[in-house]
């Protein structure tokens, strides 16, 4: 039996392929965030992930920026999940379906927990998932 998450079109088990995190501002060493700057770490991310998993399209959830001390400021934490269910999500033909999700978080996800529950609770698997074959 496989895990299973709940999306918004229902539960799906899921395989969970890999799982990627890392702080958001690993790396910096000098200078404040801005608009520019976040940006440019967001594209870096995204980056990795689609260089670990293989998908040049990932679903991306919009991260809620917050000001610190006046500076736009990313959550702590860069995460990604690259799932996969053995039945596709568009073309009958395939033989599975799989999906790369990022999302940034504040708490911590070793002590925390990942939010991808909540995540997951918002997508639809059909929207996001990419069909494969063996």
């Amino acid at each position: 039996m496989l895990p299973s998450l709940d999306f918004k079109c229902g539960t799906k088990p899921l395989l969970l392929d890999k799982l990627l995190v890392r702080r958001t501002y690993e790396g910096v060493i000098e200078g404040r965030p801005s608009d520019e700057r976040n940006q440019a770490i967001r594209d870096r991310f995204e980056s990795w992930v689609a260089e670990f998993t293989g998908l040049q399209k990932t679903a991306v959830i919009e991260p809620k920026v917050e000001s610190h001390q006046g500076s736009p400021r990313l959550p702590r934490f860069s995460c990604a999940v690259f799932l996969s269910h053995p039945s596709p999500a568009h073309d009958v033909n395939a033989h599975m379906s799989s999906a790369a999700i990022i999302w940034y978080q504040q708490s911590d996800p070793l002590i925390d927990g990942l939010d991808i529950h909540r995540i997951a609770a918002e997508l639809n698997w059909s929207d996001v998932a990419r069909d494969g074959w063996y």
